[in-house]
């Protein structure tokens, strides 16, 4: 030391004593990293002045015997490569002989708690970014918090991602980020999102994937009924011909019972009900596809604004369609379900076209999503409130350097070592 770092006063003399503190980190060279150990002689000084025992301050890496280098590559494995802790430790051995000795899971997981007070800036920048966006898409998935059902919530858009967890599913969880904002929330017909935005687009893509699955089963339970029915009536067009059954090897497999005269009314009446369904859920299939055909249908995301049809009359569509197959009478529940979302929803369901450039479905989201649910599947549980504040502010940050082409490992050192206003810049914020 110069001078006290207390009076700043430059009395400190000689020093009379000292220790030594080894630090490892990973350096990049032109083929892979490199292992560094640095040991740094820390002097302690009596100062004249204020007469304090004063000596250098490593600060951040005070008590830490690892880099920022080394830190960003723990970290890295476990967010973007999606590793578990156990095997980071593991792969730790090519670099550290002996590891178990400096580094634990404990260690690693306290990093991130350690370290999550360098992205508080990063945070409020986005929450400032939210606040002005033409639009957001928003999501959550289940988050296992100590043997408790939390939430992880996501806020995105073209630019940034955010994660918020929270043990709430319900609005509390993210009402306060949406205060101010004045764009169009993209969700799906989750009841906490209902009240938080005046202009919303509902998830279009959930609906068309709803009536796919019943199209889908109904063709399914069809063909079994008509199969049934059919072999029914071979069964007793051999009865009534007296024609014998070849005898095969082996024992004979067992024949269902002739249907009854009931039991074949009741099949076939089934099958006529499953073939409305499947028209009604076809019928609403096709009509909501159209947000995602070709620039030529005025219904479609893409369509040109001179062609374009307006919100008002998609409705006036989609009005009349219900009320075709509702004059049918005798709907499945499945398709009564659907329907009574609809008319729910029906003012959120074609803001898309009121507003070029907004999807009609809610995919972003549930993209970003994914890496932490394969995540989720190798941690099985999460055992700090704390520390998944700080981690999900770190798969935030993952997100979105991955949006904006940053360099996530340069960009980790970077806010470990306190330097986040050139990391924001890059960032665009």
């Amino acid at each position: 030391l110069k001078k006290c770092p207390k009076c700043g006063k430059t009395s400190l003399g000689t020093p009379f004593g000292s220790w030594e503190h080894y630090i490892l980190d990973l350096v990049p060279i032109k083929r892979g990293m490199q292992l560094i150990i640095t040991n740094y002689i820390l002097h302690r000084y009596r100062c004249k002045n204020c007469k304090s025992s004063v000596s250098p301050n490593l600060g951040i890496l005070k008590n830490c015997h690892f880099g920022f280098g080394f830190i960003a590559m723990v970290m890295q494995s476990r967010i973007s490569r999606k590793q578990s802790y156990s095997k980071i430790l593991e792969e730790l051995t090519q670099w550290v002989p002996g590891w178990n000795q400096f580094i634990s899971k404990t260690t690693v997981v306290d990093w991130f708690e350690k370290y999550g007070s360098c992205l508080e800036e990063f945070y409020l920048e986005c929450v400032k970014k939210l606040k002005k966006s033409k639009f957001l898409h928003v999501d959550e998935t289940g988050l296992p918090m100590k043997g408790k059902n939390w939430w992880l919530w996501v806020i995105t858009t073209t630019f940034f991602t955010l994660f918020i967890p929270h043990a709430s599913r319900g609005r509390k969880a993210i009402e306060k980020l949406f205060e101010d904002f004045e764009g169009v929330l993209i969700t799906d017909f989750w009841g906490a999102y209902n009240d938080l935005t005046n202009e919303q687009q509902k998830c279009l893509a959930h609906l068309v994937k709803d009536f796919k699955e019943i199209i889908m089963k109904s063709e399914v339970s069809i063909n079994k009924i008509e199969k049934r029915l059919k072999k029914d009536m071979k069964q007793k067009e051999e009865k009534t011909k007296g024609e014998s059954v070849e005898k095969k090897r082996g024992r004979p497999k067992k024949e269902p019972e002739p249907l009854s005269e009931a039991e074949r009314e009741k099949l076939e009446d089934k099958k006529i009900r499953e073939v409305l369904k499947r028209r009604h859920a076809f019928l609403l299939y096709e009509f909501f596809k159209q947000a995602w055909a070709d620039e030529t249908n005025p219904l479609s995301y893409k369509a040109k604004p001179e062609i374009r049809t307006t919100e008002e009359e998609a409705i006036r569509q989609l009005r009349a369609l219900l009320e075709e197959i509702e004059a049918d009478g005798d709907l499945d529940p499945d398709i009564k379900r659907l329907i009574k979302r609809i008319r729910r929803y029906e003012n959120y369901l074609f803001t898309y076209l009121t507003h070029p450039g907004i999807p009609p479905d809610n995919n972003a989201a549930e993209r970003e999503l994914r890496p932490f649910v394969i995540m989720r599947k190798t941690s099985h549980d999460f055992k700090s409130e704390d520390v998944m504040d700080s981690f999900s502010l770190y798969l935030s940050l993952h997100q979105t350097c991955k949006k904006n082409g940053v360099d996530f490992g340069e960009t980790l050192k970077q806010v470990l070592s306190g330097e986040i206003t050139p990391v924001l810049e890059a960032l665009g914020f």
